[in-house]
């Protein structure tokens, strides 16, 4: 898929959903409880072991669906590298690297870096940043994107990590174009409860529409 495409795609459906788990075959679980549930947007984290082989394996699962896999925890373009060769259609980082956004750029693979300040926010767009990713989400609430907005009205935010499905809402209502989620979707299934899962990715989708 595009990177204008998967750009488009995040900002019509608004939830990612980030996954870790310690076990490569609970992990396939997991996400094809979350796609069920409606989530079609995965970020398989680079904490995760074996995470390269995991989203090679999801990528090919769900090459030519609506299901576009994406890595998470990218520090550095090597790694970058390596999980664009394996599949992952886009990259999320929790800082800016100026030569991870240079590799991304050059293969047109989507890269949102982690900001935390205005500063941040500016270099990030300033190198080719379409969208950031705000982290740490848990130092804020929801209203800190209009305040990122005031200064920066074209900025495109994603609020990542304990997000709850009672606030989901108020980041997409202050001006967030989509948000991570992890432990409340994910965790459910890490504790057997696939199904439980899918009615919380399924949650999460119609509470931001």
């Amino acid at each position: 898929m595009d990177k204008i495409d998967i750009i488009q795609k995040i900002k019509n459906e608004k939830v990612i959903s980030v996954v870790r788990s310690e076990n490569e075959e609970e992990i396939e679980k997991i996400v094809s409880a979350v796609v069920a549930g409606g989530v079609h947007l995965i970020e398989i984290t680079m904490t995760v072991p074996n995470a390269i082989r995991i989203i090679e394996n999801l990528a090919q699962k769900y090459k030519n669906t609506d299901v576009v896999i994406g890595a998470g925890t990218v520090l550095d373009a090597e790694t970058a590298r390596f999980v664009i060769s394996a599949g992952a259609e886009f990259i999320v980082s929790p800082i800016f690297n100026k030569d991870l956004m240079k590799l991304c750029n050059r293969y047109r693979v989507l890269m949102i870096p982690g900001i935390a300040t205005p500063t941040e926010a500016n270099n990030a767009m300033e190198h080719g940043a379409d969208i950031v990713k705000l982290f740490p989400r848990n130092a804020y609430g929801p209203e800190i994107i209009k305040v990122f907005r005031g200064p920066f009205p074209y900025i495109q935010i994603i609020p990542t990590g304990n997000i709850s499905l009672e606030d989901s809402d108020k980041w997409i209502k202050n001006g967030a174009i989509a948000i991570g989620v992890g432990g409340e979707i994910i965790n459910p299934a890490k504790n057997g409860d696939y199904e439980k899962t899918t009615e919380m990715a399924r949650d999460f989708i119609e509470r931001v529409k």
